[in-house]
């Protein structure tokens, strides 16, 4: 998950505020329930989230170094084509990061 963009799924549309300053530089909590075509989980997703400095000195402090960085997103022509994707994606979900033990 995206430590500076991801939120609750009820946060999620294009009206929803942007992550308030003092929640992205503490340690927050993500816990909801996921619906897969109409089934809902009987247990609740729980994620952890720290700035994205935080989770890097995590990272580099463990003794891994950085060697790729990506953020899964749609194609232009996805997105142009598909509503679903203007619908749904409106911030970075996640990140993705390639690491090497030092």
């Amino acid at each position: 998950m995206h430590p500076c963009f991801y939120a609750a799924r009820a946060e999620r549309t294009s009206t929803a505020g942007e992550l308030p300053v003092e929640d992205y530089f503490g340690t927050r909590t993500v816990e909801q329930h996921f619906n897969v075509a109409g089934r809902i989980s009987p247990a609740a997703s729980v994620q952890q989230f720290y700035s994205l400095e935080a989770t890097i000195q995590m990272i580099t402090n463990a003794g891994f170094a950085i060697t790729d960085l990506r953020e899964p997103h749609p194609t232009g022509e996805q997105y142009q084509q598909n509503p679903w994707w203007r619908e749904n994606f409106v911030r970075p979900l996640f990140l993705l990061l390639d690491c090497i033990r030092r």
